[in-house]
């Protein structure tokens, strides 16, 4: 399920992946297995349709059993940037770096939203920003 759902966000109808990734995270759950898959891409899906508040509890649940995953900390940052909660954003980004500093995604997109963030008058300290 999660390989036919990856090909239908890549070829732009999230829409139409969203119910086959709730139904593999359900076939997952009731076995006893890691919905990790499912849930990133279900989180993916919610982003690409605009749902953040739904793509972050995706991401949540599987953070809460892969707490040092770079990729998932990246796709909270993006979430919550998604809503304009840049502080929070630029967290997530430095928490996916500070885990792997070669997570260049991560990298770019924590500078651009820097950038809002001056915008913005959001300061940081050195340490906040350290990885």
């Amino acid at each position: 399920l999660e390989g036919y759902a990856a090909l239908l966000i890549n070829a732009g109808t999230p829409e139409k992946a969203e119910p086959l990734l709730v139904r593999a995270e359900r076939i997952y759950d009731k076995s006893g297995r890691d919905p990790y898959r499912a849930l990133q891409l279900l989180a993916t899906a919610y982003s690409n349709l605009g749902r953040n508040k739904e793509a972050l509890r995706a991401i949540d649940r599987a953070l809460g059993a892969h707490p040092q995953d770079d990729s998932l900390w990246e796709a909270r940052g993006i979430a919550l940037s998604n809503q304009e909660k840049y502080r929070e954003a630029v967290e997530c980004l430095t928490k996916a770096l500070r885990i792997n500093r070669a997570n260049r995604f991560a990298f770019d997109t924590r500078q651009q939203i820097l950038e809002v963030c001056k915008q913005h008058k959001i300061r940081f300290s050195e340490g906040e920003l350290s990885f």
